[in-house]
């Protein structure tokens, strides 16, 4: 509970203080992470609807990609890249929030422009397939 109420209220001055400003200034804006976490990560540990209520207000993205990567593989990257573990890293945990994830992309489809694409594929093709979707 917590942790959905913290993360909505750092969305929320985040919106305000980088995104609206960036956007009124012509700006594209990329996250890397936004609503659709909360609603895997804490949806996944509490009520989900009431989660998705206290982000009722996040700006919409024009264009969500979900790069879908197995949690093992996840893992692997992680310590390969040397990486310590953090507080979600367990794999019991990522095996929870990645079928969490699944859900909230089928639940959140039809309202919004998700693409989910294999994060397993290689880079170069994944990066030209984002390059296409990003500038069409």
């Amino acid at each position: 509970t917590t942790m959905a109420l913290l993360f909505a209220a750092d969305r929320a001055d985040h919106v305000a203080r980088e995104v609206e400003p960036a956007l009124a200034a012509g700006k594209d804006v990329v996250s890397d992470r936004w609503y659709h976490s909360s609603f895997a990560y804490q949806g996944s540990e509490v009520d989900r609807a009431w989660v998705m209520a206290l982000n009722a207000r996040a700006r919409r993205p024009n264009l969500t990609l979900f790069l879908d990567v197995p949690p093992e593989v996840a893992a692997a990257r992680r310590l390969a890249d040397g990486r310590p573990d953090e507080l979600y890293d367990r794999i019991e945990t990522q095996r929870r929030v990645a079928a969490s994830y699944r859900e909230v992309m089928a639940l959140l489809a039809p309202r919004e422009r998700i693409v989910v694409l294999d994060g397993t594929r290689p880079v170069d093709e994944l990066s030209d397939e984002i390059h296409r979707l990003v500038c069409s």
